[in-house]
């Protein structure tokens, strides 16, 4: 029986530099958000999900300041990019977390990872 981490893992880039691949338009972002994005990456590979979920949130957050700043067709793509990723990594995150019995207290439900899908679908870029 495969689980939804699983199934989320088979779609997923197999290797960390396929996933950063769609964030290449580095000029555009900074040092230590892609420091950030990277230990993200890393950590999610690795199959730290615990740290890979910290770092989520400031890299959404941050993502989501530069994706409403002025009008949203003068955003440079690269961001979406970025928030398609990170949504990637959090969804994979989550799904192992609460798929992993030995996470308790596990307060991930199902309604979260498609909320994280949906956010990465509205916000990201569609050609992932």
């Amino acid at each position: 029986e495969m689980s939804l981490h699983q199934d989320i893992l088979n779609i997923a880039p197999q290797t960390p530099d396929e996933l950063l691949a769609f964030t290449k338009d580095s000029y555009t972002l900074n040092q230590h958000f892609m420091i950030l994005l990277r230990q993200c990456v890393t950590l999610t590979y690795k199959g730290d999900y615990s740290a890979a979920m910290s770092k989520t949130k400031p890299l959404l957050d941050y993502i989501w300041e530069k994706l409403n700043t002025g009008y949203w067709k003068d955003v440079d793509v690269t961001w979406r990019f970025c928030y398609t990723v990170v949504s990637v990594l959090k969804c994979i995150s989550q799904a192992a977390l609460m798929n992993n019995k030995e996470h308790q207290p596990c307060s991930i439900q199902y309604e979260e990872i498609i909320k994280t899908c949906d956010m990465g679908l509205l916000m990201g870029s569609s050609s992932f």
